[in-house]
């Protein structure tokens, strides 16, 4: 999965009687989650779904009242156990609530004259665990792999996945975790040195050690008085935690990319706590709350027909040079200046499209030691100065 990605997220529209640039599979399905609510939407050609209810001819767009008793009596028949659920390892039928027409062009879908289609679950708590298993997958007009794109949506959780025959099952499973692993992205880098007394506390205890040395009686108890001093105050000088030092131009380029690519896989993550636990480990406390609504804000960027969702596939560091190197609040910090491009999937009412936008921007970077992580280095600021959308290949 992959995704955040800043990605400009905007749809390509429809238009006219012509054909739509983004088809995509001629049926998909929506699960809304919420608290104690479990719903879903399944939206289909009317083509294909006059096939699975055995109806024939095409119907208006609103249905009249007669087509709507009709399509809802064959609906209850074959959706209900086609669309059960497994929830918290138990089977559940969906009750087919409602059913809309659109017809070309209208609506989220709009590629072909479409029913839409809403179904409840009789659920009293928030499930922990959702599992779709799909039997019937459909040719796509545009051929390829027969697929059944399945969206979850709740309050603060999302997640896409694309059923086939091969791969006929997915599960969701809430997020229970008190933290989560971060991704196997390059190590940080941490330079540390002792922390240097000044060079006068060894010449004090030379000198310390030679004067007692010469009030005492005999010479071999002299001499350890002497080194005994000399170990004390070494000892001294050198007392103290580790702490971080600037780093090279090449070891600031490296921390640099490591600390974006943290920050862009947070966002593979399907819940907003998740995304915070993993952005938490590699960017600063008051940066938090910008960020993630900077990326996620791209990522849900919205047309005409709805919200968007985006999953980051891969970063590339175009140029990138070390700026200045500064001292951040009595912290050793670094600026970076850099070109990158995010390459990713937008996910929309059961299509998918590539993206790739081309960033420019100034990261800052601060090194912290705490009591917890230790000594790291952190995103302390991140500056766009401009992003445009490349074409796609």
């Amino acid at each position: 999965m992959i995704q955040g990605l800043v990605c400009c997220l905007a749809i390509l529209a429809g238009g006219g009687a012509s054909v739509p640039a983004h088809p995509g599979p001629p049926v998909f399905v929506e699960l809304h989650l919420g608290e104690g609510e479990l719903s879903a939407v399944l939206n289909g050609e009317q083509r294909i779904l006059s096939q699975w209810f055995g109806m024939e001819g095409s119907l208006g767009a609103p249905l009249s009242e007669d087509e709507r008793s009709a399509v809802l009596l064959e609906a209850r028949r074959v959706l209900s156990p086609m669309m059960a659920l497994e929830v918290d390892g138990k089977r559940l039928l969906g009750r087919v609530q409602s059913v809309a027409s659109i017809g070309p062009h209208e609506g989220a879908y709009g590629a072909e004259p479409s029913l839409v289609f809403q179904l409840d679950y009789a659920v009293l708590e928030p499930p922990q665990e959702v599992a779709l298993e799909w039997s019937v997958f459909p040719e796509d007009t545009l051929g390829g792999e027969p697929r059944l794109p399945v969206h979850l949506l709740g309050e603060r959780s999302f997640d896409y996945v694309v059923l086939t025959a091969d791969e006929p099952r997915w599960t969701w499973h809430r997020d229970l975790s008190g933290g989560l692993t971060l991704p196997p992205v390059a190590p940080l880098l941490v330079t540390t040195h002792p922390v240097q007394r000044s060079a006068t506390l060894l010449i004090l205890g030379l000198a310390g050690g030679l004067a007692a040395a010469g009030y005492a009686r005999n010479r071999k108890r002299s001499l350890g008085m002497a080194l005994g001093g000399i170990l004390l105050a070494g000892a001294w000088a050198n007392k103290g935690p580790g702490a971080l030092v600037l780093p090279n131009e090449d070891q600031s380029l490296v921390i640099q990319e490591a600390l974006m690519r943290r920050v862009y896989a947070a966002f593979d993550s399907t819940t907003e706590e998740g995304i915070y636990r993993l952005l938490a480990s590699s960017v600063e406390p008051e940066l938090l709350d910008s960020l993630y609504q900077g990326i996620h804000g791209s990522l849900v960027q919205a047309d005409e027909g709805g919200g968007a969702r985006g999953r980051v596939e891969s970063l590339e560091f175009v140029e990138a040079q070390v700026y200045s190197r500064v001292s951040l609040s009595g912290r050793p910090a670094f600026q970076v200046e850099g070109i990158w491009i995010v390459g990713g999937r937008v996910i929309h009412f059961g299509h998918e499209h590539g993206r790739r936008v081309r960033y420019g921007g100034r990261m800052t970077i601060v090194g912290t030691d705490s009591a917890q992580d230790g000594p790291s280095w952190r995103l302390a600021g991140l500056d766009v100065h401009f992003q445009e959308r490349m074409e796609e290949e």
